[in-house]
């Protein structure tokens, strides 16, 4: 059987080391399921999509030609800052 002495010792390094390894792990699951809650509907749709048997996403459409232009336009204007001739800072 454990003395007073040891069961204090012990109760104490199992608050010192065990419960913050434990409280770790929890963190970290609970990261885990939030992390796939939000990220897998957008990783799984095209694994999904060939159990479903629906057709292709057309890009011929009016709304992607429209999102399309406008994320261009976007993209051009970052290009003078990723310029490496260009004549200002970035802290300018």
């Amino acid at each position: 059987m454990f003395h007073t002495r040891n069961y204090r010792e012990l109760t104490k390094l199992f608050f010192m080391f065990v419960l913050p390894a434990l409280s770790s792990q929890l963190l970290s699951g609970i990261y885990t399921i939030v992390d796939g809650y939000f990220i897998a509907p957008y990783t799984i749709t095209n694994y999904l999509a060939e159990f479903v048997k629906t057709a292709p996403v057309s890009v011929e459409h009016s709304a992607f030609e429209s999102q399309f232009v406008s994320v261009r336009a976007i993209g051009s204007g970052q290009e003078r800052f990723c310029d490496p001739a260009g004549c200002q800072f970035v802290h300018w």
